[in-house]
């Protein structure tokens, strides 16, 4: 009789074993996931492109041509019978700051806000890319100036051509570039 029980037990652990060995076990845990992005460029304006303080007497016939170049920042006047004086000599060259992630080739153009006032006309916009030699910048979309950033700081020297085709009146004249720069 002993016997019996004993199989008995035997056959119940059997039987509690097997479900014990075929119940599936899980476990859980969080694994953190993380995403760097960065601007593919930024950029900020850097020194106001100033021509300096001058007397412009315009005769009726011959324009002056004032022209700041990036890298000299010499301003020079072209004159016939009209007077350009200089009074103040060009404070600074234009500039913009930008940084891009790594080196790459990048498109730069600008668009000319030009002088408001009568007589004054800014144009042909030139650059210096990290003091490098001066260039023409692009004033068309279509046909970008193509560059290669470095992928730390640039700076973007800018330069441009200011035109007196009649005496202007005695104040402070402005004018713009916007500036856009695209991979």
């Amino acid at each position: 009789m002993r016997r019996n029980p004993l199989k008995l037990m035997a056959l119940t652990s059997a039987i509690a074993l097997s479900f014990a060995f075929t119940n599936n076990s899980f476990a859980q845990t969080n694994v953190p996931v993380t995403l760097t992005s960065d601007s593919a460029i930024t950029a900020t304006a850097g020194d106001d492109l100033d021509f300096g303080s001058w007397i412009l007497v315009h005769d009726g016939t011959d324009n002056i041509t004032l022209t700041l170049d990036p890298v000299t920042t010499n301003v020079v006047a072209v004159t016939g019978g009209s007077i350009g004086e200089e009074i103040t000599a060009s404070a600074t060259v234009g500039s913009v700051n930008f940084s891009t992630p790594a080196s790459a080739a990048i498109n730069v153009y600008a668009v000319i806000n030009s002088f408001s006032d009568t007589g004054l006309t800014l144009s042909a916009p030139t650059y210096s890319l990290n003091s490098g030699p001066t260039a023409t910048l692009s004033i068309a979309p279509s046909t970008p100036t193509a560059m290669t950033s470095t992928g730390g700081p640039d700076v973007l020297a800018l330069g441009a051509l200011t035109t007196v085709t009649a005496t202007p009146a005695n104040s402070a004249h402005t004018g713009s570039l916007d500036i856009f720069i695209a991979y």
